[in-house]
């Protein structure tokens, strides 16, 4: 590397601005390092969230996380409810816990995507039921302590004051493709809150060959689509390229 001395300096004046600026590279490069550093962890913990949580970004752009089984009903609202968030809940036996991350406005139509999106991931999905309905309150209301006498089961919450409630709520997400942090996955959410490519799901009969179908169509792995789907047997409705 060529040092260019200025004339009119002494020798040790040249020695310590040539000093000060390497010190000011190094921290320069010693934050990037730490920023970098930073950005990583956070890309393995969103990883971690999206492999643990079943997700998706409503229209709002709103990222809307559910609970896969008692564990991760209890995480969910434990870690990420919360004191402007939406907590989100099926009224059926078998309903994972939702929480809706509040960071932009919140409209009709984000609450009623959050809404579908409870319902379709219940027990619902499986047993083919529609027209349900599912309510949804703000991070006070939700609780761990049961009245006295009373058990609360691993993953399950006491709900307390009024509910809000969504109604007639139909049986139908799609799989495509949603951008978080820059990044692209496949999501399994209501239609609306995807754009482009898709493939609207029903509940059916079958999986295997629906899942295959599926990855086909988007151009992905199959193991990137059959961990998105809902709990149940799936059938194909409609395949759409763009919209």
């Amino acid at each position: 590397m060529d040092i260019v001395l200025k004339i009119g300096k002494t020798a040790g004046e040249n020695a310590a601005e040539y000093f000060e600026g390497s010190k000011r590279i190094r921290d320069r490069l010693s934050r990037v390092k730490v920023q970098e550093e930073k950005r990583t962890k956070e890309r393995k913990e969103i990883r971690r969230v999206f492999s643990n949580y079943r997700w998706f970004i409503n229209s709002d752009g709103n990222l809307v996380l559910a609970g896969k089984d008692a564990e991760t009903n209890d995480s969910v609202v434990k870690k990420y409810l919360g004191d402007k968030d939406i907590y989100f809940h099926a009224d059926i036996h078998g309903a994972p816990s939702v929480v809706m991350k509040v960071v932009f406005p919140v409209t009709d139509r984000g609450i009623e995507e959050t809404a579908e999106f409870a319902w379709c991931m219940s027990k619902a999905w499986s047993s083919k039921l529609g027209n349900g309905s599912v309510f949804y309150v703000t991070r006070s209301q939700v609780s761990k302590t049961p009245e006295s006498g009373e058990y609360l089961a691993r993953g399950a919450w006491v709900i307390r004051g009024k509910k809000n409630y969504v109604s007639h709520l139909q049986l139908e997400l799609a799989v495509g493709f949603q951008k978080y942090e820059n990044r692209e996955y496949v999501v399994c959410a209501p239609p609306s809150s995807i754009k482009g490519r898709k493939v609207v799901i029903i509940p059916g009969e079958g999986k295997e060959r629906e899942t295959s179908e599926i990855a086909e169509f988007l151009e992905v792995e199959r193991e990137a689509v059959f961990p998105v789907l809902p709990p149940g047997g799936i059938a194909i409705r409609e395949k759409v390229r763009e919209g």
